[in-house]
């Protein structure tokens, strides 16, 4: 679906003329339909200029701190129950193939925040530089 079939699409919105046996005035009315086409591509690109959608504002959402009080507190735990989604993960906009939340059944102890026992964890107190260890 290139641009000779949006071309022919806009055209027949707005029809000038009709078929004819006379090439000259079938040539006329499409060099007519195509000029009103572009004019009314160029008014609406003019219009609407550089406007931009209006961006929800609001606080950026961040990972709670981690408190380092002991190295030894930061302990992965498995929860009870539903897997839910992964604090890490949903962080950094990770998904599974289909396009889900990356869910997980682990959490750290001293946290309390649900996270993936194989990369998140490590990650994530690497990352808010706690030395939980390891």
């Amino acid at each position: 679906m290139g641009g000779v079939d949006r071309a022919d699409q806009f055209r027949s919105y707005y029809g000038f003329g009709r078929t004819t046996k006379k090439w000259w005035k079938y040539l006329f009315a499409f060099v007519v339909n195509t000029a009103i086409k572009d004019f009314r591509v160029a008014l609406y690109k003019q219009m609407i200029g550089n406007f931009t959608s209006r961006k929800i504002s609001g606080r950026k959402r961040t990972l709670p701190f981690a408190s380092s009080s002991t190295k030894y507190n930061h302990l992965l735990i498995k929860m009870d129950g539903r897997k839910k989604a992964c604090a890490y993960c949903s962080h950094k906009k990770r998904r599974t193939p289909t396009g889900t939340c990356i869910e997980t059944s682990w959490q750290c102890r001293s946290c309390d925040l649900l996270l993936c026992k194989v990369g998140c964890f490590l990650a994530y107190h690497e990352e808010k530089g706690v030395d939980i260890g390891y």
